[in-house]
């Protein structure tokens, strides 16, 4: 079984809604099984088109739009910041969170995400 990632799940979710194996949702986004596979594992990026385009295919709610865009970001490896806005103090506390992160247990990435209103 394959690890999906959130935007994996997600398509995963809508195409056992609609009936429909990867292949079939392959051929409406119009690329490959592997391609789209390799997108719901994180091996490649989400193509930005994607959440308002499967939106637009499967006749989904708007506000499945901003959903999927969610499970897209999400579901990235690489994360770009930009702190050209920040202060010396703010871009410290960036670079500590980055070095911290990869050590952070769940229960302390909860707690502050609990503090940051999430």
């Amino acid at each position: 079984m394959m690890e999906r990632t959130f935007f994996g799940m997600a398509l995963f979710g809508i195409r056992l809604d609609h009936n429909e194996v990867m292949r079939d949702m392959a051929d409406k986004l119009g690329v490959s099984v592997a391609y789209l596979s390799a997108v719901e594992r994180g091996k490649k990026p989400v193509p930005s088109s994607w959440p308002v385009r499967i939106v637009s295919l499967y006749d989904l709610k708007p506000e499945k739009v901003q959903y999927l865009e969610n499970m897209s970001k999400m579901s990235q490896t690489n994360l770009k910041i930009d702190l050209k806005d920040c202060s010396a103090f703010q871009r410290s506390v960036a670079y500590a969170f980055t070095e911290s992160l990869p050590k952070m247990g769940d229960k302390t990435a909860k707690i502050i995400l609990g503090m940051l209103g999430w």
